[in-house]
């Protein structure tokens, strides 16, 4: 669909995160709509973390941005939909870019966390405002060897209008590159209601 923008997120994992992480799952990503990624400074594998390390989170922010303004997207004047798909840490990415960034707030998003791990501290007023009514899918594999059940009751619970998928019988924290038929079957399913 060309009024739906699609940008995914990697995480902080410093083995194998970059943009290249959602490789598997570009193809269905792309079917969404336009589809981009990018390579968050500061996090995982990307090629510029030694210089931003101590400071990931605002240029995270920053870049996310950049690349939203560069498609088009720099308020909710666009009347794009706006798929924002991530994992791990780069859930806080995307709240760094609504911390940072007044002017996203009204953005009409949809937010698919995978194994999110924002930090919550962070989680200002207005956060838990605009995620109290957030529509979105979050998708937890069942066995998360990082992500134990009770912080996950405790994400819905900040996202209570966001939809939750757990993957019975996958014991994964990457469960979008150990199970991409499994994820992205989640995550069609649920775009085909939105």
């Amino acid at each position: 669909d060309e009024h739906v923008q699609v940008f995914a997120i990697h995480g902080m994992d410093h083995e194998t995160q970059s943009a290249g992480h959602w490789d598997p799952l570009y193809g269905m990503l792309k079917s969404i709509g336009s589809f981009s990624t990018f390579d968050a400074p500061g996090y995982g594998e990307s090629t510029v973390k030694s210089y931003f390390k101590s400071i990931p989170r605002f240029v995270g922010a920053l870049g996310l941005y950049e690349v939203m303004k560069d498609r088009g997207i720099e308020d909710a004047s666009s009347g794009k939909r706006v798929v924002l798909v991530a994992r791990g840490w780069g859930a806080e990415v995307v709240m760094g870019l609504l911390r940072e960034y007044e002017e996203m707030r009204d953005v009409d998003f949809r937010f698919i966390f995978i194994a999110p791990t924002p930090e919550f501290k962070f989680f200002h007023s207005f956060l838990k405002e605009i995620f109290k009514t957030a529509k979105g899918l979050l998708i937890w594999a069942e066995d998360d060897p990082v992500v134990p059940v009770n912080y996950r009751k405790y994400v819905k619970k900040q996202m209570p209008e966001m939809e939750e998928v757990v993957l019975r019988g996958i014991s994964s924290h990457y469960p979008e590159t150990a199970y991409p038929g499994t994820v992205s079957d989640a995550i069609l399913t649920y775009m085909k209601r939105q």
